[in-house]
């Protein structure tokens, strides 16, 4: 009997050790009790989940902070991608995002990760996307026939940066916020 070896694709590499950093820089804020990978709990998966950042709030309180990690190889530094549900009548109106509170979007073209609080995203976006044009973009997976699909709509970072009041965006190479996200 044969072994077949599943070997990663470097985007999914990529990926991970992106992700890796952003919670070993979770980690080091002191009020951070932990930082946990739920990408494979069902339930998480479910709620499009990929990390659960446990932090204390003082004087004696304690906060899980649901965060959905989105490894963006289409947009730049003008525009992100943001990934929409493929099924819904309109696909390209409703994020893919169903129960974080942060949305962490790691634009590869650039290094930068977007940091989008959902609560202000999910109305700007169900207010203005019928006026952004929407995509369908395919990645064809390495010596594979498959392909990856992903619906959305390219969204300017300049006018997030304009309208969403906590917005930040961290460098990969120094991952240190401007302010506070929880």
């Amino acid at each position: 009997m044969a072994t077949i070896l599943q070997i990663p694709s470097l985007r999914d590499q990529q990926s991970r050790e992106v992700k890796r950093l952003l919670m070993k820089h979770l980690r080091s804020f002191s009020d951070t009790l932990e930082v946990n990978d739920v990408a494979h709990v069902p339930l998480y998966q479910q709620l499009a989940v990929n990390i659960v950042w446990k932090v204390r709030i003082p004087p004696c309180s304690k906060r899980n902070i649901r965060i959905a990690f989105y490894y963006d190889e289409y947009g730049n530094d003008q525009q992100l991608f943001i990934p929409t549900w493929q099924a819904d009548p309109d696909p390209a109106s409703r994020l893919q995002i169903t129960a974080a509170e942060y949305w962490y979007s790691y634009v590869v073209a650039t290094s930068k990760v977007y940091v989008l609080p959902v609560a202000q995203l999910r109305p700007w976006f169900n207010q203005h996307s019928q006026h952004l044009p929407a995509h369908e973009v395919k990645h064809q997976l390495p010596d594979q026939l498959a392909s990856i699909q992903a619906v959305g709509r390219f969204v300017p970072t300049q006018r997030l940066l304009r309208e969403l009041d906590e917005l930040e965006i961290w460098p990969l190479n120094r991952l240190q916020p401007s302010k506070r996200v929880a």
